[in-house]
């Protein structure tokens, strides 16, 4: 396993749920003030689609502000 694999399976694992007793999750937030991770974000980004990042306004990085994320937590739930 690379190490890639082992920061990207935690996070798409974290979507699971069982569709019996829960509601699907409308997003998933994962907080680093220390942000530790700010180096490896754009291999992250690249590998999962469904991750955007809160933060300064760049969309083609996804990243942005919370009013620029809401929205897009809609489109991926609907």
């Amino acid at each position: 396993m690379t190490i890639i694999q082992r920061l990207t399976d935690p996070l798409k694992s974290t979507a699971k749920y069982n569709p019996e007793t829960q509601v699907a999750p409308a997003c998933i937030l994962r907080t680093y003030p220390e942000k530790d991770f700010t180096s490896i974000m754009p291999r992250l980004v690249e590998l999962l689609p469904e991750l955007f990042m809160y933060g300064e306004y760049e969309p083609d990085n996804r990243s942005g502000p919370a009013i620029w994320l809401r929205p897009k937590n809609m489109q991926l739930s609907t």
